[in-house]
């Protein structure tokens, strides 16, 4: 167990699973992390970041910014970015959905949430719901 200053004890876990290394944090046997990713995929080749999943107390979250992100390997460009609040796809005024170009991060399309609920653009809603397909 780490002790770091300021924000207490994490059980900090390493592994190997489908062609990653995975390193979690977690409190109490939860994932938990406070200023950092709860649970982090590695490329195996390039040992990079590939997803990052903020959560706290076991639920994705994170304020002001995306609590899951996708990273291409080789790359480095950013082409999948969620915004969760308390478990749920969420942001006010902008998209909580962000999709890019793995070649070239141009943006490929956008999609609007409000407490988990898809909406548009304008704020109405819409007749889909969401359910996170990224591991958790």
């Amino acid at each position: 167990m780490k002790k770091l200053p300021e924000i207490g004890h994490y059980d900090v876990e390493v592994f190997e699973q489908e062609g990653h290394l995975i390193e979690t944090w977690s409190q109490n046997g939860v994932h938990h992390r406070i200023g950092g990713p709860a649970v982090t995929y590695y490329d195996k080749d390039t040992g990079k970041a590939v997803i990052q999943v903020y959560k706290q107390n076991g639920i994705v979250h994170r304020d002001n910014g995306p609590a899951h992100i996708q990273i291409h390997p080789t790359n480095d460009i950013v082409f999948i970015e969620e915004y969760y609040q308390q478990g749920e796809l969420h942001r006010v005024g902008k998209p909580a959905r962000i999709r890019n170009n793995i070649h070239g991060g141009e943006r490929m399309n956008s999609e609007y949430y409000q407490l988990g609920e898809r909406i548009t653009s304008k704020g109405k809603t819409m007749d889909e719901s969401y359910r996170p397909r990224f591991p958790m």
